[in-house]
Formats: structure tokens, C-alpha cells, sequence
């Protein structure tokens, strides 16, 4: 090979696409659950005892570190500068990148049977039991329990530990209740650290009564469902009667059907739900509300008070639309129940002749003269 050859392939290739930085994420802090948990399992080197085990005022302390972790600006330090003793991962956890090193953590472990002994010792009587199924998948109604009380994913934290020697994988979730639930699970396999540190959370959210309790409903949204207003001409309009008058404008003016469009606003809003209601592609109503039935109603009661106003007249019309309807209705009930009373005496007159004749024996004379012969 030529000297001028062997140079040019000694030369590293030129990218036809110079890299972008990288661009940051939009949440650059972690949650506070997973702040809390990745915190927890750091003070592995201070004699380490969950909070959860251990005593409320610990788990309490370790939240708000937490918590003033999470609003301080982030260091850019390791977890690996605070452990004593580090093992290397390719030789202990196959699965982790090498160069890792694996804290060293106080047991005992957090097994199945050390979690069954902490939290089911007793059974309470009056209380909701846990199936089978909760017990064998228990991160099936912790992650309900989650996103009906705090509408959240359940955030899972799992690192490599080392507890007497032998490698596990340790799992944390956190559950922000008050006092706060923190559940944790030792394994060598991921998945099943995961599965335990779940069934450690919902035992103790079972034990204080939490698991199963709905969702209560706050004295403002029983307040906020409005089912009915008042017009200026005195006139009590129900969500029925407002669905009718907008079903009545659209026919009138051969308009196509409203429709409703719901939006979700949890945290932007204090009423969660917002309703629109638009015909022809043009917005006439907007109503808001604890849940999506009250800010329909309000959407419909909103649209009649917005076009009475603009065309009192058209209003008008639609109760005088609605009293003839009414009126209708009326008379052609009273023609019904005259045709039955009708009906009724005929049948009653037809049964009484047919009860004559067969008392009278005059039903011999109307039978027929020849009688079919069989074949």
C-alpha cells in the first residue's frame, strides 16, 4: 500500500452530520417520591434502617430533606462518592452496565416473609380482606389506589444493593399519604423486588384502613351541580327543557346537531372539567365543573341564558312551540282514551250476544250444512 494511501485511512472519517448538543429535558428535577426514594437508599452508610420499620419521626425527617433536595438546584454529584465500600456490578448483576458500583446496605431483608410478619400479624374484624389476586399482583390496586386519590403513576425506584454478602435488587416506592407510606422490596430478581416493595405498600395502606376507601366527594361539588335556573320572564328551565329548546333552534334554522366537547384541567383550574357546546362549528355555550355531568348541565343552562338574551323573541317562540306541543299531546291522549272506551263497549256488547246465543242454544242453527269428509 502506498505511504499516501496509509495516511489517508490512519485518519479518523469526517461525519457528514456534526452532533447536536444535547437538549435538555423540559423537568430536569426528579419527583419528590423518586427524590425521597434515591435519598433513602444513599444513607445506606448511616447504620441504613428504613423509615417505613424503623420509626414515623425518621421517614418524616428523610421526606422533607427530601423535599428541600428537590427545590435546591441539582449539584451534578454521584451517589457513588457517599458509599464506604463499592463492587464492581458485571461480577454480582449481570443485567447493570459495568462500572457501576452497588451500595452496601444494614438488612435484614426485605423478603415476602419479613413483609408478611411486619404487616399481616393481625386481621381487624369489619375490615375489607385482600383477595388473592391483590396479594399475588399487588401493583395492580396500589396503582388505582394512586391515580384516584392523587391522579398519579406509581414511580418506582430500583438499585443493586448488597446485604450480608449476597446480591438483591432494592425496590421503592413511596405513596404520599400522611403520614407518608413508604414500601420496599429485596430480591435478586428486579421484576419481583418490584412486586414486593408494592405488596409491602399496600399491606400498609390495608392496615390503616386506606386501600379500599373511595374517593370523597368535598361538600363544593355537591354544591356545584346547578340542575335548574330562572329566566327573566319568571320560566324554571330544567337541563331537559334546555336540551329541547337547543334541539328546537337547530331544527328551526336547519342547523346540524350540537355537540358537547369536554376538556380536563386538573391542574390549571379549580373546577376540573370544562364543557363547550358548539353547532355548526361555532361555539354558543361554555360550562366548568367538578366532574364532566355538571359541566354539561351548566354548558346547556349557559347557552339558553346566552340566546334568550341575545333574541328574546326566539325564546318566546319556543314556549309557545311548547305549549301547542303540549296541547297536542293532550288532545290526542283524550282521542286514544276515546277510541279504548269505543273498543271496550263494542267487545263487551260482542261478548254478551255470543254469551246469549250459547245460553239460547241458537249456536246450532249457524254451523255449517256439510261437514268436510276426511281423506
Amino acid at each position: 500500500m502506498s505511504e499516501p494511501a496509509r495516511r489517508l485511512l490512519s485518519k479518523a472519517p469526517r461525519l457528514l452530520m456534526q452532533p447536536q448538543p444535547a437538549r435538555k429535558l423540559r423537568y430536569a428535577q426528579p419527583s419528590l417520591r423518586r427524590a425521597f426514594a434515591e435519598q433513602t437508599l444513599s444513607r445506606s452508610q448511616e447504620a441504613y434502617t428504613s423509615a417505613v420499620y424503623s420509626s414515623p419521626s425518621d421517614g418524616t425527617s428523610l421526606w422533607n430533606d427530601s423535599r428541600r433536595a428537590r427545590e435546591a438546584p441539582s449539584s451534578g454529584g454521584t451517589e457513588s462518592t457517599s458509599l464506604k465500600r463499592e463492587v464492581r456490578v458485571n461480577q454480582l448483576h449481570p443485567g447493570v452496565p459495568s462500572g457501576i458500583p452497588i451500595a452496601t446496605v444494614d438488612g435484614p431483608v426485605r423478603g415476602e416473609v419479613y413483609i408478611l410478619s411486619q404487616y399481616r400479624n393481625e386481621v381487624k374484624e369489619g375490615k375489607v380482606q385482600l383477595t388473592k389476586l391483590e396479594c399475588k399482583n399487588p401493583k395492580n390496586p396500589l396503582s388505582n389506589y394512586v391515580m384516584l386519590h392523587f391522579e398519579q403513576q406509581v414511580d418506582y425506584v430500583v438499585r443493586p444493593v448488597m446485604i450480608d454478602g449476597q446480591a438483591y435488587y432494592r425496590a421503592i416506592v413511596v405513596v404520599e399519604e400522611d403520614p407518608i407510606v413508604v414500601g420496599e422490596g429485596d430480591h435478586p430478581k428486579e421484576k419481583e423486588a418490584i412486586r414486593l416493595a408494592a405488596l409491602s405498600a399496600v399491606y400498609q395502606l390495608h392496615d390503616r384502613d386506606l386501600l379500599h376507601r373511595k374517593k370523597v366527594r368535598p361538600a363544593e361539588a355537591i354544591a356545584d351541580i346547578r340542575t335548574t335556573i330562572t329566566m327573566p320572564d319568571g320560566t324554571v328551565v330544567s337541563y331537559n327543557r334546555s336540551r329541547a329548546f337547543i334541539e328546537y333552534y337547530c331544527r328551526r334554522f336547519l342547523l346540524p346537531p350540537a355537540v358537547v366537547a369536554f376538556a380536563y384541567h386538573p391542574a390549571t383550574t379549580k373546577t376540573d372539567w370544562e364543557a363547550e357546546l358548539s353547532v355548526g362549528g361555532r361555539r354558543i355555550g361554555r360550562g366548568t365543573g367538578l366532574d364532566k355531568q355538571s359541566a354539561k348541565v351548566k354548558c346547556y343552562l349557559d347557552v339558553v341564558r346566552y340566546m334568550e338574551a341575545c333574541d328574546p323573541q326566539l325564546w318566546k317562540d319556543f314556549l309557545e312551540m311548547e305549549m301547542k306541543a303540549k296541547e297536542n299531546r293532550v288532545a290526542k291522549r283524550q282521542k286514544i282514551e276515546a277510541n279504548l272506551r269505543k273498543y271496550r263497549g263494542f267487545v263487551k256488547e260482542e261478548q254478551k250476544k255470543a254469551s246469549d246465543d250459547v245460553l239460547e242454544g241458537n249456536t246450532v242453527g249457524t254451523s255449517p250444512s256439510k261437514v268436510a269428509i276426511p281423506l
